[in-house]
C-alpha cells in the first residue's frame, strides 16, 4: 500500500508541485542517505578484513622460529645478534631492554608448576649489583641480544 501512495503522490497532476517536489527532494535524500550506509557498511567491513588479515599474519610471524638479525659489529671477534626467544631458550649472558634500562640473563630460566610461566634470575648491565627475578609468559617470544663468537676471524 505504501508503494501505491507514494507512486501516485509522485504522478498526481492535483497536488500541489511544491509538495511534489518535496517528496522527490525527500526521496532522493532517503535513496543517497541509504546508499552512503551501505558504503560505509562495506568500508568497515573491508577494515575488518584487513585487520584480521594483519593479526592472522602477525600471530603466524610469532609462532616461526627464532629469527636472527645482526644489530651490530664491534672489535674483531665479538658480533651482537638479536633474537626472539621462548623465555625457556634464555641462556646466560643473553641480554634484553625494558624500561628501566638494559638487563642480562644471570641464571637460567625455570618453569613454574602449570607451565604457563617461565623465571629466570637477570641483573642490571650498567648496575650488576642490581639483581631481580623476571617471569614471562611461556609462549610468547622476548627479544634479546646475544653476543657469539665470530668463527671467521678466530
Amino acid at each position: 500500500m505504501t508503494d501505491n501512495i507514494r507512486t501516485h503522490l509522485y504522478s498526481c497532476a492535483m497536488l500541489p508541485a511544491e509538495v511534489r517536489r518535496r517528496a522527490l527532494a525527500a526521496r532522493e535524500a532517503a535513496r543517497g542517505l541509504v546508499k552512503q550506509s551501505h558504503q560505509l557498511s562495506d568500508a568497515a567491513d573491508l577494515l575488518l578484513r584487513e585487520a584480521e588479515a594483519a593479526l592472522y599474519a602477525l600471530r603466524d610471524t610469532m609462532r616461526q622460529a627464532p629469527t636472527r638479525i645482526a644489530i651490530g659489529y664491534s672489535g674483531s671477534h665479538i658480533r651482537l645478534l638479536a633474537y626472539h626467544v621462548l623465555p625457556m631458550h634464555l641462556e646466560v649472558g643473553d641480554r634484553f631492554p625494558d624500561e628501566t634500562g638494559e638487563w642480562e640473563v644471570a641464571s637460567r630460566p625455570y618453569s613454574t608448576a602449570g607451565g604457563e610461566k617461565v623465571n629466570a634470575g637477570v641483573r642490571r648491565v650498567a648496575h650488576p649489583a642490581i639483581v631481580e627475578e623476571r617471569t614471562w609468559v611461556a609462549r610468547e617470544r622476548v627479544r634479546v641480544h646475544r653476543a657469539q663468537r665470530d668463527s671467521l676471524s678466530a
